[in-house]
């Protein structure tokens, strides 16, 4: 308990430590870490009556002020943090001293529209050109002291080097730069310094001076605004938008600018040599390898950085930390403090050149307000740390000086670092042959592939196909810690391979690894077990973790295959170190060979249970993880059958209940020692080509001018189509059949999709080109079904749903279907890349969402199919009339599954698996935006035991098309789609012929409601999911938010923010993004509504616009993601589902209101309530007119729970039993008992 002392300004009681804590303090200035270590630990936000601000210290807490700068204001950066006496305003007064707002201290919305007219020149291939003026200059000051063999780094070169550069960047001639170049530091202690009445007047005479120069020098600008310079930028910004870039903001900016460049530069730089130099290991391990130089850089920023703390000021009442904080409350954020809190960084007062997080150091600043010349201060320090490292590599640290650090409360650097070295050691003098060239970085942060860890192969062994390997540093130096589930790659000659860490956590000097020999892979672990042995140096990136053991406090299953167990067998180690449940299953193929098992068997045998094939033992999975949930979580690891059976399992599994980790990613490169070259012969043009081993066929073609249309590049799905007149060919497409493979006369470069109709692919004259919407180019020739096709699927489906198919046992379709699962796993890289190709979406987005979750459907329905009970029951009337009734289930016929084009995969699935299990024929009918992966399905459908006829796939369009002949046929006996309401209805009216039973999902226009008691990170985080992920394209997806006029500027500046920084376009991204639209026919109809907003009186808060790339993705339909407020609830944009990453965001005023106008809509799919009183949201959502209701969550899905729609969002109930009871035909038979 800390002893309290006074009171806060709020009337909270302030501790003994909050009172005593002096930022003028030298605790505070020499080390302001470890000063506010205690506030970390017990008082991360604290009232301070010394300095009269709220000190926040802890990462998490600071990133949170810096994201949100409407509700923590900057307007107090440049505020004198000492009040000047009269003498000094009379002095500044004379020098017509008017210093105004600055990109630093400016509010929205003047920061934004300032600082993206001013953003360009700071863009990194506008600061390249930079670079060598920069190496020169450096080389120039070295060459003043090499030869000295001592030097004072600050004085000789610091703090000239960097003012010199800003200068330049601002524009200033060179007869002017002698001018500014001694005020800087008069504005730094004048602003944020603690100067003595008597420097006072000192310090504003300079200050004066500083500011009638940079008046001067501006002026000489104005007067040649083409010249180059930021500066000059700026003025011809001003010429075209007076009213953003004022006059007084230019003087200002011209002041503030060249202490932001300068003085940052200057310190960092100091502080990072102060750092490395103290530690003669650190700084002999940039010598040996320069390529950490720029992780150095990052590492140094974080530990030790030139920026102790900033300043926000709260402009309304607010929580920070779980304090209340007053409006009009001045905030010091301690950056410094942030960067070592161990919440963020692992070890966070040791510095790590391997860091591989450094980069996430709040030294810059967060969100708006991120320093905008950060990449030319890493510029600078780089090239420092190269020069030095090439040309003095011997440099050492003069023992025994004290550092001095300025009295001010944000700009910290010693104010000398002297160092010194023996001239006669300089390799200039001793072998200048021997002096590395210079190194050339890129621009911007670290390359994560450049942060590399040189170790030493200790043991190597190999048991039963396994290398185990043991790692140590060269030198004996303890390893950094590793957490449960942690990996590293692995880099031996041109192989990069991730191995996860599966030896003793606790020991620090060593790590372990275990690689299995995979004779059939892409030669990786060939190379390893081949090359590796004791004493052989390996370079290593990480650890890194993405498989994260969770603190579950119920019971951890972990599951492992094969190699799998190494890192569940770390996740075994912990869990048992914390005396937390858990049980561990364990599979492989022959006992003898199974990786690991001694020790696992060692250390874990009550909790283990193993599965030899060998044996004759199986996981019994959906046993073993019954009752999965966040508290009761599944972890596994092993073949990718394995996870995609877990998977399909996990569907409707709460999130977090499930997690693992893949051996590989979905790759399609040529690896080059395992290919061979070959020549083809071009027999129009009569060329003859040389195709290398690290070459496509496609790719020679390109490279001799050959025209040819392509999408991919890579193989994925084979974008162009050439005869093969003769010649073995090695496909590596994922378009023909084995049929059209084993013929040999083709070669598929241009995928052609043709329909599946009893069992025979069948071609039409109906033909469209299917585009990518990411770039515009063609993916697919596919060919529209026709009338007489369709008639043809409905004979074949009869004859198989009342024939073979229907008539078969329920547990011999349930041991095809589940055969087609692994049939379908076996082709999930192909679905994948068939489903990017189609929609455009990121490689995450579709593994994650609409990848090995549509395969995951047909076991689900396999086991919920076996669990179907027939009723019975006795019967006994008056008059001794006894008898017994039973039901059963039969199929229905022929059922028609139409797909949309949004989730094409998974919802394919969830369509055709129940048709089919309970015995129905199927014909399957993709979005014609979509039919790549509906084609890959029926392809490995045709190659299955399931009967020709149980299953067709028809391609085509909807009115007056396929669409239409299937929904009208008489001998379709029920239809299931989702879609659109327009087409809905021209489908009950179909199926009103002969009473035809449908299941439809017609999308919504969802709203969320945000009560005032609403946890806001929560809020923000899922709506921007519900919003935007799938670029809106989900019929759950949120279009309307409601906010309690109490939040609403809160959410709607935080929702802004988020929007404004969604990564768009990059397919490679790993983690939340936003993709293309489907198409440009749709992007045509969102833009239509959203056209609409300035007419109905609405404004744009966010987005509304189309990006622009300036690559082939401008051929796309990308959209921004787009947040609009101010529309009634009457107008277009609120009425039409657009489906697309749009949101109307408008406040409410009671709990009545908000619920009138979330049913103010003729949907009614789905609605999100966040609050967090569960009284409230039991009242609420039964009021609201929708099928689904979340509560603080959205799209948590059980494959049990009904999918159902009020108004024109859906007809009947979809999944789980309701699918199977809606693809039968429900009878009973009545026996009557006879005595």
């Amino acid at each position: 308990m800390q002893e309290q002392s006074g009171t806060a300004a709020a009337g909270c009681p302030i501790s003994a430590f909050a009172e005593k804590f002096d930022a003028f303090g030298d605790e505070f200035r020499l080390d302001p870490a470890e000063a506010l270590r205690w506030a970390r630990e017990q008082e991360p936000v604290f009232f301070n009556p010394r300095l009269g601000y709220w000190v926040v210290s802890r990462f998490a807490d600071v990133k949170a002020v810096f994201r949100d700068n409407i509700l923590f204001s900057p307007c107090i950066v440049l505020e004198k943090i000492t009040p000047s006496p009269p003498e000094a305003a009379e002095i500044l007064k004379r020098y017509d001293y008017a210093l105004n707002r600055t990109l630093v201290n400016e509010d929205e919305p003047t920061h934004m529209q300032r600082r993206r007219l001013l953003m360009d020149d700071f863009l990194p291939e506008h600061l390249e050109h930079h670079a060598p003026m920069v190496r020169a200059l450096t080389r120039e000051a070295m060459d003043r002291f090499i030869n000295t063999g001592r030097a004072e780094l600050v004085a000789d070169m610091f703090w000239e080097i960097p003012q010199i550069v800003a200068l330049k960047f601002l524009g200033v001639d060179e007869e002017d730069i002698e001018d500014l170049k001694s005020f800087s530091v008069a504005h730094t202690t004048n602003t944020w310094g603690r100067p003595e009445p008597e420097e006072q007047l000192a310090v504003a005479e300079a200050v004066g001076k500083f500011w009638q120069a940079s008046g001067r020098i501006l002026a000489k600008m104005k007067a040649n605004p083409d010249a180059p310079g930021w500066m000059q930028t700026s003025i011809r910004q001003h010429l075209k938008h007076p009213d953003i870039v004022t006059e007084s903001y230019l003087h200002s900016m011209m002041m503030a600018i060249l202490v932001a460049a300068h003085e940052t530069t200057a310190n960092a730089s100091a502080n990072a040599f102060r750092m490395l130099l103290s530690q003669p290991g650190v700084w002999q391990e940039i010598i040996e390898n320069p390529g950490l130089i720029p992780n150095a850089v990052e590492e140094c920023l974080r530990h030790s950085g030139p920026i102790a703390a900033w300043r926000r000021q709260a402009t309304r009442d607010c929580e920070l930390g779980g304090v209340s904080i007053p409006k009009g409350a001045k905030l010091l954020i301690a950056t410094a403090s942030a960067n070592h809190d161990e919440r963020q960084f692992e070890n966070p007062d040791m510095l790590d050149l391997y860091r591989d997080n450094s980069v996430d150091h709040l030294t810059f600043g967060y969100g708006s307000h991120q320093c905008m010349g950060k990449n030319i201060g890493r510029m600078e320090m780089r090239i420092f740390l190269d020069e030095f490292a090439r040309r003095l590599p011997h440099l050492k640290l003069k023992s025994d000086q004290a550092f001095e650090f300025p009295a001010n409360i944000s700009f910290r650097g010693p104010k000398e670092v002297w160092v010194e070295w023996d001239p006669a050691l300089n390799p200039e003098k001793v072998d200048p042959a021997s002096i590395r060239p210079p190194m050339d970085f890129p621009i911007g942060p670290p390359e994560k592939q450049s942060i590399i860890r040189q170790l030493r192969v200790a043991a190597a062994e190999t048991r039963a196909n396994v290398l185990y390997l043991t790692l140590e540093d060269p030198r004996g130096r303890a390893l950094p810690t590793w957490s449960a589930g942690a990996h590293i790659d692995l880099i031996v000659g041109d192989y990069v391979r991730k191995y996860s860490l599966c030896g003793d956590a606790e020991d620090h000097s060593r790590w372990q690894v275990a690689i299995l020999r995979e004779e059939d892979g892409r030669g990786g672990s060939r190379h390893m077990h081949e090359t590796l042995a004791t004493g052989s140096k390996v370079s290593i990136t990480g650890p890194h973790n993405h498989f994260h053991l969770g603190d579950a406090e119920d019971r951890h299953i972990l599951i492992a295959g094969g190699i799998g167990i190494t890192p569940i067998l770390a996740m075994a180690d912990r869990l048992k170190a914390t005396g937390k449940p858990y049980e561990l299953h364990y599979a492989g193929r022959r006992l003898a060979d199974m990786p690991l098992l001694a020790r696992v068997k060692r250390d874990h045998q009550g909790h283990l249970t193993l599965y030899p094939g060998d044996e004759g033992r199986r996981m019994n999975l959906a046993q073993i993880t019954m009752g999965s949930s966040p508290a009761r979580p599944v972890y596994a690891c092993g073949p990718e059958r394995l996870l995609a059976e877990l998977e399909g399992m996990a569907v409707g599994w709460p999130d977090q209940s499930l997690h693992f980790e893949h051996f590989n990613a979905a790759e399609n490169l040529l690896d080059p020692e395992n290919e061979h070259a070959f020549e083809v012969n071009l027999t129009d043009s009569g060329l003859t080509l040389s195709v290398g081993p690290d070459q496509t066929l496609h790719q020679a073609l390109i490279n001799a001018g050959i025209d040819i249309t392509c999408d991919c590049k890579e193989g994925l799905c084979g974008s162009c189509e050439v005869t093969v007149v003769e010649g073995e060919i090695d496909h590596r497409d994922r378009v023909l059949t084995q049929a059209e493979r084993a013929a040999g006369t083709r070669m598929m470069t241009l995928q052609i999709l043709q329909n599946l109709v009893a069992g025979q692919w069948t071609g039409s004259d109906t033909t469209w080109i299917k585009t990518s919407p990411f770039d515009g180019s063609e993916i697919a020739t596919v060919h529209a079904a026709s009338r007489e096709m369709v008639d043809r699927a409905v004979t074949a489906g009869k004859a198989a749903a009342f024939g073979e198919w229907g008539q078969m046992p329920m547990r011999e379709r349930v041991t095809i279907l589940r055969d087609l699962s692994n049939r379908l796993t076996a082709r999930l890289d192909d679905l994948i890349a068939a489903d990017m190709a189609d929609t455009g979406r990121s490689y995450w987005q579709a593994c994650n969402f609409d990848g090995a979750r549509a395969i995951g459907p047909f076991n689900a329905y396999c086991d919920l199919a076996l669990s179907l009970e027939n009723r019975s029951n006795t019967i006994d009337l008056p008059g001794g009339v006894r008898g017994l009734w039973v039901t059963n289930r039969r199929p229905k016929g022929v059922i028609a599954c139409i797909a949309p084009w949004n989730v094409p995969l998974l919802m394919l699935s969830l369509k055709i698996a129940p048709a089919l299990v309970i015995g129905n024929a199927v014909i399957a009918k993709p979005s014609e935006e979509t039919p790549s992966s509906a084609a890959i399905v029926a392809e490995v459908i045709a190659e299955s035991d399931i009967p020709d006829g149980a299953f067709s796939l028809l391609h085509g369009f909807g009115a007056g098309s396929t669409g239409e002949f299937i929904t009208t046929h008489p001998g379709v006996d029920a239809i299931s789609f989702t879609g659109e309401p327009g087409t809905g209805s021209h489908i009950m009216k179909a199926a009103a012929t002969g009473l035809r039973e449908v299941a439809m999902e017609l999308g919504g226009k969802n709203a969320a409601v945000v009560f005032d008691d609403a946890d806001m990170e929560k809020v923000v985080e899922g709506t921007t999911r519900s919003a935007f992920f799938n670029c809106g394209q989900i019929c759950f997806c949120t279009e309307r938010v409601l906010v309690h006029r109490s939040r609403y500027d809160e959410f709607l500046t935080r929702m802004v923010d988020v929007a404004k920084n969604i990564v768009i376009g990059e397919p490679g991204h790993q983690g939340f993004s936003i993709g293309p639209l489907v198409s440009k026919s749709h992007r045509d109809k969102v833009m239509s509504l959203i056209k609409t907003v300035h007419e109905d009186g609405g404004s744009f808060a966010a987005g509304g616009a189309i990006p622009v790339f300036g690559d082939a993705r401008d051929k796309g339909a990308f959209l921004e993601p787009t947040i609009v407020t101010g529309l009634s609830p009457d107008a277009r944009f609120n009425r039409e589902e657009l489906f697309g990453p749009v949101m109307h965001v408008a406040p409410f005023d009671s709990e009545e209101e908000a619920i009138e106008l979330a049913n103010d809509s003729q949907y009614g799919l789905g609605t999100v309530l966040w609050t967090e009183n569960i009284n409230r949201a039991l009242r609420v959502a039964p009021k609201i007119r929708v099928g689904h209701a979340w509560v603080n969550a959205w799209q948590v899905r059980d494959l049990n729970s009904p999918l159902t729609g009020a108004g024109i969002s859906g007809v009947g109930e979809q999944f789980g039993r309701s699918s199977l009871e809606f693809c039968s035909q429900p009878q009973t038979i009545t026996i009557r008992v006879f005595d």
